[in-house]
């Protein structure tokens, strides 16, 4: 549970990052991109974000903006998004509004030096591997503009941020996100995500409705068992549990 809402607040407070988590699973086959469109948009790309722009701009308060949202997260009543986990409405509305924190506390009583101890593992090591990611996004970012956008368009930008007012804009654009008032409402969003989820969680339940349950490793077929171990590479999966008594 701890560890779902403080993605959350990392999630929300890192759009590269989610860009890219978003781009993990392979995009349909996009047209060849114009060399002289592209050629235009790559400067385009570097002006909007330079090396290090990555890093600068999650790398500057990003432990403090993750506690800080991950501390709002642990806020929370317990019961306000105990619909996620399939207890009717109103039953989770007579709940006692214990917050996680509370909870946690019992089942976890170090989880707070814990987590003190996790974030700034997470989220150095979520700076390296974005930064290391950055050319990769900035030539995806250059494919998309001049695919986006013809030469003369292209080329009308270009002209803008060699004015001191595109200068300012292009080299700011990025860490915008990093502005408190961005900060705060991406901060604020995360309780009103907990409080939704219930209503998305039952639109998941009635899309799924009418599909099997999904089985549990001892209900496979020992055809099904076999099939899954060759997939593996294994000489066998481990033997069935037996009944309990």
């Amino acid at each position: 549970m701890a560890m779902r809402l403080l993605l959350a607040g990392l999630l929300a407070l890192a759009p590269p990052a989610v860009a890219m988590a978003q781009a993990a699973s392979p995009p349909a086959v996009a047209a060849p991109v114009d060399p002289a469109r592209l050629a235009i948009a790559r400067r385009l790309a570097a002006a909007l974000m330079p090396p290090g722009s990555f890093r600068t701009m999650m790398g500057a308060a990003m432990d403090q903006v993750a506690q800080q949202s991950l501390n709002s997260a642990f806020d929370l009543p317990v019961k306000s998004f105990m619909g996620a986990a399939g207890l009717p409405a109103d039953a989770a509305a007579k709940l006692p509004p214990t917050t996680v924190r509370e909870l946690m506390r019992v089942v976890d009583p170090a989880f707070e030096e814990r987590t003190r101890r996790m974030l700034p593992v997470l989220t150095g090591g979520m700076v390296e591997f974005v930064s290391a990611e950055e050319p990769n996004f900035r030539e995806g970012y250059a494919e998309a503009m001049a695919r986006r956008f013809d030469a003369g368009q292209l080329l009308a930008i270009e002209a803008f941020f060699k004015t001191p007012t595109g200068a300012a804009y292009a080299a700011s654009m990025l860490t915008l996100q990093t502005d408190p008032a961005f900060v705060a409402r991406s901060q604020a969003m995360i309780p009103r995500m907990m409080q939704a989820m219930p209503a998305i969680m039952a639109k998941v339940t009635a899309a799924t409705a009418d599909l099997p349950k999904p089985r549990k490793f001892d209900d496979l077929t020992e055809a099904e068992r076999a099939e899954l171990a060759r997939l593996l590479g294994l000489p066998e999966l481990p033997a069935k549990k037996g009944p309990t008594t």
